[in-house]
């Protein structure tokens, strides 16, 4: 089955909808379904009151009769209108709640996803079109609900109504809205095309929306001088994107106006029918008043299910599409093994990012041993951090081979690669959350001692109770919640109580101190080394300082391993570790 076609988008996300509350969206069904038959009903219990009336006034009925059908007809009012309401609100409600828990089967989904994905922008346009879609997956159930459970019981008694006082009437009451339907269907091709064009522009208008507003950016751009120019880039991609929504809109309103001519028209004629059936005494004056009334109420409800229900069901089809795309996207595969402690190898590994043909790693071949630190070092672009991020199994491996405790990584996994590691990046979160939180999240299903917690905290140089710290763990960590700002250096060592917080085999420091001076990041490192003598370490570094703690050097160049070996050994080779040491010396004088 093509997954662009409404069947299989239905049978996707239907099923999915469905799950999020099976208990509570049976119960709207049974409402709807109730609500939808009352609705037609109304239209028999007005003929019999009419009737009743015409009978009483030519003397063919008493009084009781018409009272009776009167009050029957009153309180179908009350009914279908109680249920209007009951319905209605219900759904509301539901569709909220619904909406949230989508929200995180979206966020799951995410998650499952190889790292290398995040650095592909296809990938983050599929992700940003999905979160468009949620809203508009949960809608299009809601109108699919909505179409079985209300609209197919009230067209279903009202065509078999229709049809016992003359089947013509039936057949045209529906032929009249098959031009509406066709417009819906041109709509949804429409929203379909706009919808894969805008997704990378709007994503790019919200990263210009976020350089002006967002906390990260502001001081510096406003610093710079630089709002107008990022306005200018923000209002260009909000025309390029109105253009869009423009153009759509003026081509299918254009044939939704000769359309609706052709429906208005048909509306007509079915109503000359009516009227030359009551003069010809083929229905009788009741029916043609609750007939009467009851097309136009008819004609307002199918304009609502294909104008309204089906026809915002077809201009967000896109977004919907790309919703359940993103669902169906490949997540790594693998067992959850529990492979312990122990070597790390690869053997001949290559490595290229998404829609890219460079290769940033080149034949990498390495062991890193149990319990052994590791410096990998060399200059920017060199591929240390790629490397890192296949040994800690963030990037799967394409081309070659990688083991853990002599287990291939291509048979574990995501889990079970990422059990027991820890790791600090250049680009570390700072959590604006407490003290307490901003450390322990990286551990949060073990509560781990309040010793362990401030050991921790000894170890890296935090102290909670110091002044700056006004209500000690927890203190909030950023001032637009009411708390703190802490220093660029507490940060670092927050960074890293929060990986040793994370009961790990494994640590890696990927270059969190490169913002600061070259003897304060040699005091961490040398802390570091302290405090993961029992641990599989990895330092990553282009300032070299603080390598010769390490009990293995690795030298990238251009992602090739170049050189490998201790401190001295690298030294007296005279080769690219050498050349880069001498001209960074004059930093550690």
């Amino acid at each position: 089955m093509k997954k662009n076609n409404v069947f299989y988008i239905m049978k996707k996300v239907i099923p999915l909808v469905f799950k999020m509350a099976p208990v509570p969206l049976l119960i709207n069904i049974l409402l709807g379904i109730l609500h939808g038959g009352m609705w037609g009903a109304i239209t028999i219990v007005q003929q019999h009151f009419f009737d009743a009336v015409s009978d009483y006034i030519s003397q063919k009925e008493t009084l009781a009769v018409v009272i009776i059908t009167l009050a029957i007809m009153i309180i179908s009012y009350f009914i279908v209108h109680t249920l209007n309401g009951v319905d209605n609100c219900h759904a509301e409600v539901l569709q909220d709640y619904v909406n949230g828990k989508l929200g995180s089967v979206l966020q799951k989904k995410s998650s499952r996803l190889s790292a290398e994905r995040f650095e592909d922008a296809n990938c983050l346009d599929d992700i940003n079109k999905a979160a468009e879609g949620k809203r508009n997956a949960v809608s299009f159930a809601f109108t699919i609900k909505d179409v079985l459970a209300f609209y197919v019981p009230y067209f279903a008694v009202m065509t078999w109504y229709l049809f016992t006082l003359k089947p013509i009437l039936a057949l045209s009451t529906m032929l009249i809205f098959l031009p509406t339907v066709i417009t819906h269907v041109v709509r949804s091709k429409v929203g379909i095309d706009i919808e894969e064009a805008s997704a990378p522009i709007r994503r790019e208008n919200k990263y210009y929306e976020d350089c002006m507003t967002n906390r990260e950016y502001y001081k510096e751009t406003r610093m710079l001088g630089a709002f107008r120019f990022f306005m200018r880039k923000y209002k260009r991609t909000l025309n390029e994107l109105n253009t869009f929504k423009f153009k759509g809109d003026m081509k299918t309103c254009r044939i939704e106006v000769g359309l609706k001519m052709v429906t208005v028209a048909g509306f007509c004629g079915i109503l000359w029918m009516l009227f030359s059936a009551l003069l010809n005494s083929e229905i009788t004056v009741g029916a043609f008043s609750a007939v009467f009334y009851s097309l136009t109420v008819l004609y307002v409800i199918m304009e609502e299910v294909v104008m309204f229900e089906i026809g915002g069901m077809s201009k967000n089809y896109g977004t919907i599409r790309n919703f359940i795309r993103f669902l169906d996207m490949e997540e790594p595969e693998g067992e959850d093994v529990e492979v312990g402690w122990g070597d790390i190898t690869l053997k001949n590994v290559d490595f290229s990012y998404p829609n890219s043909k460079e290769k940033v790693l080149n034949n990498v071949s390495l062991t890193w041993e149990k319990g052994k630190t590791i410096a990998i070092v060399g200059e920017n672009g060199a591929g240390k951090s790629t490397l890192v991020k296949i040994l800690t199994g963030l990037y799967p491996i394409k081309s070659g081979e990688g083991y853990i405790n002599n287990i291939n990584f291509k048979k574990l996994s995501r889990r079970s690669l990422s059990q027991q590691k820890s790791a600090v990046f250049q680009n570390y979160q700072r959590y604006q959350m407490t003290l307490g939180e901003n450390i322990k999240i990286s551990n949060l299903y073990e509560d781990r001692s309040e010793e362990d917690v401030n050991d921790i905290c000894k170890k890296t140089g935090i102290d909670a109770n110091d002044k700056e710290f006004e209500q000690g763990f927890d203190t909030v960590l950023s001032k637009e919640f009411g708390g703190v700002d802490v220093s660029g250096g507490l940060w670092q060592r927050i960074a890293i109580a929060r990986s040793l917080y994370r009961e790990s085999d494994y640590i890696v420091l990927d270059e969190p101190t490169a913002a600061i001076d070259p003897l304060e990041e040699a005091r961490i490192y040398e802390n570091f080394a302290d405090i993961t003598k029992q641990k599989s370490a990895i330092i990553v570094t282009h300032r070299l300082g603080s390598v010769r703690l390490a009990d293995k050097i690795i030298v990238l160049k251009n992602g090739e391993v170049v050189e490998s070996g201790t401190h001295s050994e690298l030294m007296e080779l005279s080769g690219e570790y050498a050349r880069l040491y001498e001209s960074q010396r004059n930093l550690y004088q």
